[in-house]
């Protein structure tokens, strides 16, 4: 019974996960919103688990007002902060979440970095497809927290329905680096 369970509760989470992601290629009801909050709101929901795991979270936000639907975009900065947290080694390791202004006036960004596993240039640009994760296609054997590889494919969706971009680069030593810059209001 409770594999069961178990497999239900993934494949409800892999619906919901393709609904959201179809629904960002439509148009999206737009108003203010302030990507620190989302993201303050995002550090917040993934504490517990980085408490459990050993991961130390550090966030510096900054305001960086941008226009959108605020239920994706809080989709966003959740989606990075889960899986800066998940994607970490088990002891010591360190998310950092930072939102503000762009290297352009009229730009804001949301940037996530953790230590982690180190990643070649051709992996770290196909983390943005969807079903795969930094080792490979999703598979059944997999241990740890479910995930159906479809975050980061949801995220860069999202940014780009509200004409912003996505950025994924290896960090110097080991992990990721990824940031969405999104027009600022």
């Amino acid at each position: 019974m409770d594999r069961l369970t178990e497999t239900n509760q993934r494949s409800f989470a892999l619906v919901d996960a393709l609904l959201h992601l179809a629904e960002a290629d439509g148009p999206a009801e737009h108003g203010p919103v302030d990507l620190a909050a989302i993201a303050h709101t995002a550090v917040a929901e993934q504490a517990a688990e980085a408490a459990r795991s050993g991961v130390v979270v550090e966030s510096l936000l900054e305001p960086a007002r941008t226009a959108g639907n605020a239920t994706l975009l809080a989709q966003v900065a959740s989606n990075l902060v889960q899986n800066a947290v998940r994607h970490n080694p088990d002891e010591a390791g360190r998310v950092w979440v930072a939102t503000g202004r762009g290297a352009a006036a009229d730009r804001c960004v949301l940037r996530v970095e953790n230590t982690g596993a180190d990643h070649d240039g051709e992996t770290v640009q196909r983390l943005r497809e969807p079903f795969l994760r930094g080792a490979g296609r999703v598979s059944a054997g997999r241990t740890g927290p479910a995930g159906h590889g479809l975050g980061l494919a949801l995220v860069d969706r999202i940014v780009l329905s509200h004409a912003g971009e996505l950025g994924i680069t290896s960090r110097s030593g080991s992990g990721l680096s990824v940031y969405a810059t999104l027009p600022g209001e």
